[in-house]
């Protein structure tokens, strides 16, 4: 069970300090649902391991960062989801 937990952080912290285009919101690729969904999963799961991170903190002048990460993945996941349901609506 700890190692699965550091892959979520090890996975928060890529995306976290990621420089690449891939967690940069596309309105282009998000007319495919296939695509649209595996973003929302991503997005999840950036969110869980926000929370596992902020769930796990142990210095607590970080406490403001950890919120702020939490927040952030939560309203990205919210909006691609939200975005999701509306694609496969229609």
């Amino acid at each position: 069970m700890g190692e699965q937990k550091s892959s979520v952080l090890h996975r928060f912290a890529l995306w976290l300090f990621s420089e690449s285009d891939e967690y940069v919101l596309d309105t282009h690729a998000d007319k495919d649902p296939a695509a649209l969904r595996l973003r929302v999963e991503e997005a999840k799961n950036d969110w869980q391991a926000a929370c596992s991170y902020f769930n796990n903190l142990a210095d607590p002048e970080l406490i403001d960062y950890a919120i702020y990460s939490m927040e952030a993945a939560e309203r990205k996941y919210m909006y691609l989801l939200k975005k999701y349901k509306s694609l496969c609506q229609n």
